[in-house]
């Protein structure tokens, strides 16, 4: 059997990862693809053998759609889709205000439809053991993380033409693009941020919303969390973790998670964090061959990460 993908919008920075995700995926093939951008669609059908489709006729023989619209078309093009009831993949954010956050959820909480986001994260196996460990206690009560998670998109220019950097379209900048993949992470691990919680954000490197690069406090149940994120520092993709607790603590070495239980304890390799946003797409893709979605990220989980993001630009002091 072969499993028809069908894309609406082709020109999120991701869509090629996803695009290559499902293509090496036995039984899985790109159907159809839409975009507003004429020139940007009929160079995406040429790459991939696809057909253009209209959002306002369901295709017969699709199995699932891939929402990689604008962020700010979010509201808009999910109410044309929901009419083909197929299981729906809607990249993160849900939404760049409040508002349209919940628009989104209210939409898919209330059609039942299979859902899934792109907290690909979740799908990194070193991370998926620091969630257990933690779960576990074995790390004691923890009381401190930081997260760092950033990329050189817009210094190395392979942001600079795409609608991400455009305030009216994406929404969220920098910080918020990449703060809500740390915000995901903490409440995945069970360290539940608080949306209300005390936070702060800088725009740190002066320059516009879109090329910023911030840094937060988040509260958790029991500690605080520091965030940076942003899309103009290091030579990217970051990923920089530390994890404190009572009993033993987690922390980067490398590319390389490491833990360590007791003050003395010997250091254990939970493995290299590769950063793949196409890997976000596996559980979504198993759940529409096995029916199997308990892997998928829950809706209500994605809005409350989405919220928090949200919650921590509000705090925007201009420079």
């Amino acid at each position: 059997m072969t499993y028809n993908i069908v894309v609406h919008g082709c020109r999120h920075p991701h869509w090629r990862d996803y695009v290559d995700q499902v293509e090496r995926t036995d039984g899985f093939r790109i159907s159809h693809i839409w975009d507003r951008d004429e020139q940007s669609l009929s160079a995406a059908l040429s790459a991939t053998g696809a057909q253009k489709f209209e959002p306002a006729t369901p295709i017969k023989g699709a199995s699932a759609i891939l929402l990689l619209s604008e962020t700010s078309f979010h509201v808009e093009d999910l109410a044309a889709i929901l009419a083909w009831h197929l299981p729906m993949f809607i990249e993160k954010p849900l939404g760049a205000s409040t508002t349209n956050v919940l628009l989104v959820s209210k939409a898919v909480a209330d059609s039942g439809l299979p859902f899934h986001t792109g907290f690909f994260l979740r799908t990194v196996p070193a991370l998926a053991k620091a969630r257990k460990l933690i779960g576990s206690g074995k790390l004691g009560s923890i009381g401190y993380v930081r997260i760092r998670f950033a990329h050189n998109g817009v210094r190395a220019g392979w942001l600079r033409d795409n609608w991400i950097l455009e305030p009216k379209f994406a929404g969220v900048g920098g910080f918020g693009d990449l703060a809500i993949h740390c915000i995901d992470l903490l409440q995945w691990w069970g360290l539940r941020p608080l949306v209300k919680g005390p936070s702060s954000y800088a725009n740190i490197m002066g320059r516009t919303e879109a090329e910023d690069f911030g840094v937060s406090l988040v509260s958790y149940p029991g500690g605080t969390a520091v965030v940076e994120a942003g899309w103009v520092a290091g030579d990217g993709p970051i990923l920089d973790i530390e994890v404190l607790g009572s009993r033993g603590t987690l922390r980067m070495r490398g590319e390389h998670l490491v833990v360590q239980i007791g003050d003395c304890g010997d250091n254990t390799n939970l493995g290299a964090v590769e950063l793949d946003a196409g890997m976000g797409l596996r559980p979504f893709l198993h759940g529409i061959s096995n029916g199997d979605w308990s892997e998928c990220v829950a809706i209500d989980e994605s809005v409350e990460a989405n919220l928090v993001a949200l919650g921590l630009k509000n705090e925007i002091e201009e420079p």
